[in-house]
């Protein structure tokens, strides 16, 4: 091809295609080192100057790169001690020729690592290495592979740099600079911190990002969330390996930690051909190691899901078992068109004792990838690849130009001796030549930035290629994966045995593209960046501008054509796009006709920047992000009620700081500002964001969420990095605010888990096996966990085989407004027992479990039974019963509320659904706080407090209704899970299974008699007859069981097909959930959806003054076949209708019963729950609102304890400060302290005093109280 925005070159002077020689059957290396002159001895000397031998083991760097310029790849050598380093030129012949010395690389020193780069955009590779200790050096090329060496622009971190990494974090095409630090010390010190040198220009490096996170080892940039920006992975010894996304403009936040200790080397590739980088880290792998738990990780494999988050797939990949791994590379060793992993061994100590002998002299390892994420270890079948040396830093690329990957291995250090008198000798490196046979193809390509802001070699661009169905992916890197690294600017690909390449596209860090087609495989092609150009990168919705591609870069005869939102226009186009996003505008240069004679397109990334004005105020914005992590996290109802709690008191207390009459929960204080309305949303959003990041960092999806997080603080202009709480700015007030929830929740009984009743919770009935028929049951009054094959939450996150109580201490947790337990108390709220089998109460534990199997016989939606679902004929309820036959008048309008028939079947199955865990599974409390923000959003609304008065501002609204609904919600959920703890009662999966394989309870003289056995009904439980089951009859497909009791009942169709209502044995029964499912994870009395759905409703009614939704009416539709994911359906469009917040409460418990999760033992008492909490949270609220809290009268009661002791109890005010003073002289007024002052956690407070002797004075006591903190006083 002639055209010059590509090239083409062929390897060792032809362009190679294939071997056809007989291939074996693994890979094959070849030990070349002595052949290829690599001749040197790693010097192993301890550093005097740090006096310890640890330093010298992990020494042993190199790194490979075109230094000279003339397309052949050289080795940098660091020999250590008073060795001097060695620059290693490729001879084009298999061999290699030190000529450090006369290059002016020849360095002495106690060097660690290397990292290879032009990171002064002059074309030709500079070099930096790091030391055990100051000064590093960095290696300027002058274009012919002559260096200058500059030691003095670098000199932090002060501790042990083993492996620095270029990386361009700004997208400016200069390459910054990344040290990592190491100590042997598993405690941090202050010299220990990752040190990020930004590129100024001109070959320029200065201080510019010092991260601070306990062990910073080995740091290397990498996109992993695919937003074009180099993002930061942390392997870290003595600790946790951790990433770090970037925000741009020099913000690096952690966004996810990973459960590999004591990481050594990293290797990043698109292992899976999916599109993202997925990560693999070394560790140590000590198979018996009680001695030192941290030596058992071993390896780690984290799949990338795309979005910044990891799944860790270790185990089934195969990869944990690497000795004491270092140095790792992926790269496809055997060009299958997958990667594969090689990682070098080895540990010469015996420190901790033991260690030497298993792991010392281990091999090193090779895993083939064999496709699924599956990964078979071969090194010792591949030829000379299993070396057992002292293996630091490894290294793969293409010495020969052959189109294979080759490794070389810097070992430093021969063991000698044993382990009762180790001693070290120099130790030679180890190149391999890879030597394996197939068919298989290869393709190189580098990149060439000719114009900014695109780097040089493209260093943090993408390269994609495309042959047949399968697309792989290769990310270009300056980064070390342990003390050096490979030409990670080459983009290295195996074809399998294609011939022919059909696409290669590169995408710059700037979203620009590059893109040829058809190229013949054998080859090293070169892609420029594109020169086509834009007026403006980021225009306005119908701004113009315009897209050239320059006439003099046009070959000859070369015409250019630019699609833009589908269609086609000439060169150069003027134009302008309405829509805002992101577009991908596309010229493609054509010799000859459209056809056939594409040459290669570029593509130029266009903004068009959106107009809308978000009117949400800063508190629905944190609450929606809170939302947004529930959903994607473990669905535990009771801890996302506290979490939602926890960051409405945050909002909350911060609104109140700069308000004259309202109080602070927990923090107190006042603030003023000029600006009061931007003061409170810098406020409140520090205060939601600290909260939320604490308690979502160890979420399911933590990095998701905390990226989410840390997006909102910078759309909303914060710096999610300020974490000062000094001083009267708005973002310092935040943060103290956050630390005092944070403080108060740390010790409030959420993970307390012997703290309820004294004990932890042991279930007393063996699991029931869902897959499997019957139930077996000890103690049928009692809650029966589950066992599954596999098993999923609602929101699909993979759980436990086997159920565990979810939250069995939660009735303990520190509530909102409930006062604190008294002595003998057990529960806030005590409903008394449920119904309980074979006592006074059998008939009503029968009977509603009677009313489950009925309601799940409704079902079947082919019973074609229409009811009427209008505000018109349901709801209306007394309060913990489903009575109501609804409204005669719309209040809004005067007028009925129209009737509104469905089938019935589809009516239950679509509320089962709807409030089995709420829209997008974000859990009862979430989906209440969804309707509270969708009520706000209701065209008719008015923020009107109480129903009355002038509206409130959008942020006064919100931060008091979260306050207020979200106490009662956290309220609800402990008074609820304090019932189920206490009361242990069991789900009607296990009832009605156990009572139905006992039989009937209806006639003594009948068959299949058991009192305790369901009752006879007919057409819905009925004795199998031989007239029932004979052919034809409701029972026939039962003629194996007559005798035996049977139910009628909806029966889940295979693989989420269609069920039907069906005849069944009660054995088999399961509720309208999915399999994985089936009921939640605790028992059931009583019902949280109940219970959280009425305190909620409460709020709403008493915050809005008006039972009633606006307008009389909110609706909900459920699209006809698209709505229903358990099964297919509904079969018409089901448009849910409440009235009031109490009748979508109802609902919400009723939804229950349809579901087989509840009985109605378990709903009406959760109502009636629900609005005590929520009555009670409403009116403490309020006080907090307009301050009147301050004003409670304090009570205080003086006792006797023994002769000896007083007992002085007073009332107290969670949140407020408590002092008590003493003084002998009550006519003096004067009173001395008795104590410090005491946060009050609790609503009462206690202090023993002592007895004064009979002759002393009397003594007086009082306390005093302040709801500001003493400290700010």
């Amino acid at each position: 091809m002639k055209v010059s925005m590509f090239r083409c070159h062929p390897i060792s002077g032809i362009f190679l295609l294939a071997s056809t020689s007989v291939a074996f059957s693994a890979m094959q290396f070849t030990d070349v080192t002595t052949e290829a002159n690599i001749l040197h001895t790693h010097a192993y000397e301890p550093i005097e100057s740090i006096a310890l031998e640890d330093y010298a083991q992990i020494s042993g760097g190199a790194v490979a790169e075109d230094f000279n310029g003339d397309g052949w790849i050289d080795l940098y050598v660091l020999q250590g001690g008073d060795s001097p380093n060695l620059l290693y030129i490729n001879q084009k012949d298999g061999t290699f020729s030190d000529e450090a010395s006369a290059r002016g690389a020849g360095l002495t020193g106690p060097y660690m690592g290397a990292c290879a780069a032009d990171y002064d955009a002059d074309g030709d590779i500079d070099i930096f290495i790091s030391g055990a200790e100051p000064p590093h050096s960095l290696l300027i090329n002058d274009g012919t592979g002559s260096f200058t060496v500059d030691q003095q622009q670098i000199d932090q971190p002060l501790a042990t740099v083993t492996s620095p990494s270029w990386g361009d974090i700004d997208n400016d095409g200069l390459l910054e600079l990344s040290l990592g630090s190491w100590r042997f010390s598993r405690t941090p010190i202050p010299e220990d911190f990752l040190q990020i040198y930004r590129n100024v220009g001109d070959g320029q490096l200065e201080p510019y990002i010092t991260l601070r996170n306990d062990w910073d080892y080995i740091p290397r940039f990498l996109d992993i969330d695919n937003d074009r920006l180099q993002d930061l992975l942390l392997v870290a010894d003595f600790g946790s390996t951790r990433w770090f996304r970037n925000f741009g403009n020099g913000i690096f936040l952690q966004a996810g930690t990973s459960d590999i200790e004591n990481g050594m080397g990293s290797a990043v590739g698109d292992i899976d051909n999916d599109g993202d980088l997925d990560v693999f880290m070394t560790s140590i792998r000590l198979f018996d190691s009680a001695q030192e738990v941290w030596l058992t990780t071993g390896n780690r494999l984290l799949l990338n899901n795309g979005t910044g988050g990891f799944t860790d797939i270790t185990e089934e990949s195969g990869v944990r078992d690497g000795g004491w791994g270092w140095g790792a590379e992926m790269a496809d060793f055997d060009n299958d068109g997958d990667l594969d992993i090689f990682h070098v061994n080895g540990w010469g100590l015996n420190n901790p004792p033991g260690t030497f002998n298993q792991l010392g002299t281990t091999p090193s390892r090779l895993f083939e990838n064999t496709g699924d994420n599956v990964f078979e270890e071969i090194a010792e079948l591949s030829g000379d690849a299993a070396d057992t040396g002292q293996g630091r830093c490894a290294i793969a690329f293409d010495y020969d130009n052959d189109g294979d990957m080759d490794i070389f291995i810097a070992n430093n250090s021969i063991p000698v001796g044993g382990e009762a008198n180790l001693s070290h000798e120099p130790a030679p490196p180890v190149l391999l030549r890879n030597d394996t046979v197939n068919t298989n193809n290869f393709i190189n390509i580098r990149l060439e930035g000719t114009n900014a802001p695109h780097h040089t070699d493209g260093i943090g661009a993408r390269v994609y290629i495309q042959t047949g169905e399968t697309e792989q992916m290769r990310e270009l890197h300056a980064s070390s994966g342990f003390n050096g690294h490979g030409p990670g600017r080459i983009a290295h690909f195996g074809l399998g045995t294609s011939t022919t390449v059909d696409q290669i596209r590169a995408r710059w860090t700037t979203g620009d593209e590059t893109e040829i087609r058809n190229v013949d495989a054998g080859q090293n092609i070169v892609l420029k960046s594109p020169q086509a150009t834009l007026s403006k990168r980021e225009i306005l919705p119908g701004e113009e501008f315009t897209a050239a591609f320059p006439a003099e870069a046009l070959p000859e005869g070369a015409t250019a054509m630019w699609t833009i939102n589908g269609v086609e226009y000439t060169n150069p186009a003027t134009l302008a796009l309405a829509e805002p996003g992101e577009y991908l505008l596309k010229v493609s240069i054509f010799t000859g006709d459209q056809a056939d004679g594409l040459e290669w397109s570029e593509s130029l990334l266009l903004v068009v920047a959106s107009t809308e004005v978000d009117e949400r105020s800063v508190a629905r914005k944190w609450n929606e992000q809170n939302l947004a992590a529930i959903r994607i996290d473990f669905p535990d109802p009771t801890k996302h009620a506290r979490n939602l709690f926890a960051s409405s008191v945050a909002m909350w207390d911060t609104w109140a700081a700069y308000d004259s009459k309202a109080t602070g929960l927990l923090h107190n204080e006042s603030a003023t500002a000029e600006d009061i309305d931007t003061a409170r949303n810098e406020a409140i959003s520090h205060a939601a964001y600290r909260v939320l990041v604490d308690r979502y960092k160890d979420s399911v999806n933590a990095s998701t969420t905390l990226i989410s997080l840390n997006n909102q603080m910078l759309e909303l202009g914060y710096d999610p990095l300020n974490t000062g709480t000094a001083g009267s700015t708005p973002a310092a007030l935040g943060n103290r605010v956050a630390a005092s929830v944070i403080a108060y929740t740390s010790s409030d009984g959420w993970d307390d888990v012997s703290g309820f009743l004294g004990e932890a919770y042991t279930a007393v009935n063996d699991p029931l096996p869902v897959a499997e028929s019957g139930t077996t049951m000890d103690f049928p009054n009692r809650w029966q966990p589950l066992l599954f094959e596999e098993a999923f939450t609602q929101n699909q996150q993979t759980t436990d085989l086997v159920q565990s109580f979810l939250g069995p201490n939660w009735g303990a947790v520190r509530p909102f407004a409930f006062t604190s337990f008294q002595p003998d108390q057990i529960l806030h709220l005590d409903p008394g027992p449920p119904p309980q089998l074979g006592t006074a109460t059998d008939s009503e534990f029968k009977d509603g479990n009677l009313e489950v199997i009925y309601r799940s016989s409704l079902l079947g939606p082919d019973t074609n039974e229409m009811i009427d679902i209008s505000p018109g004929a349901i709801g209306n309820n007394t309060l913990g019963l489903n009575d109501g036959t609804g409204y005669p008048l719309n209040p809004y309008t005067g007028e009925p509320y129209a009737p509104n028939m469905v089938n019935h079947a589809d009516f239950g199955r679509v509320l089962a659904e709807f409030w089995a865990d709420g829209p997008d599974s974000e859990t009862p409390p979430g989906h209440w706080n969804t309707l509270a923000n969708e009520l706000y959003d209701h065209p008719e609304f008015i923020r009107q407090f109480e129903g009355t008065g002038p509206e409130l501002d959008p942020l006064e609204w919100d931060v008091k209704v979260y306050f207020a609904m979200n106490g009662a919600l956290h309220d609800a959920a402990i008074a609820a899970w304090g019932c189920k703890r206490v009361y242990d009662y069991v789900r009607p999966i296990s009832s009605i299974r156990y009572m139905g394989q006992l039989g009937q309870s209806s006639e003594p003289q009948g068959p299949a008699y058991d009192p305790m056995g369901l009752p006879l009904v007919p057409g819905l439980v009925e004795v199998i007859t031989e007239e029932s089951s004979a052919s034809g009859q409701r029972h026939d497909h039962l003629a194996a069981h007559v005798g035996k009791v049977a139910i009628k009942s909806w029966s889940a169709g295979e693989n989420e097909t269609l069920g039907v209502v069906d005849w069944m044995l009660p054995a088999d029964w399961l509720p309208y959930q999915r399999d994985t499912f089936v009921t939640p994870a605790f028992p059931g009395y009583v019902s949280g959806h109940s219970t959280f759905s009425r305190a909620a409703a409460e709020v709403l009614a008493r915050m809005t003054g008006s039972e009633f939704f606006p307008g009389g009416m909110e609706t909900f539709t459920a699209h006809e076949n698209e709505f229903l994911e358990f099964e297919p359906g509904p079969t018409m469009d089901v448009v849910l209708q409440w009235a009031t917040y109490f009748d979508a409460a109802d609902q919400a418990g009723l939804s229950r019963l349809y579901g087989g999760i509840h009985v109605p033992a378990d709903d009406g008492p959760g109502r009636i729950m629900g609005s005590i909490a929520g009555i009670q949270a409403w009116e403490l609220a309020t006080q907090y609102f307009d301050g009147s809290i301050t004003g409670q009268p304090m009570e205080t009661q003086l006792s006797f304890v023994d002769p000896n002791s007083i007992q002085l109890d007073w009332t107290t005010i969670r949140g407020a400060f408590y002092k008590l003073q003493e003084s002998s002289n009550l006519e003096s007024g004067i009173f001395t302290d008795s104590s410090d002052w005491i946060w009050a956690g609790e609503t009462i407070e206690s202090n023993l005093l002592p007895v004064p002797p009979a002759l002393e004075p009397r003594k007086f006591y009082r306390v005093i109280r302040t709801h500001q903190s003493p400290a700010a006083e």
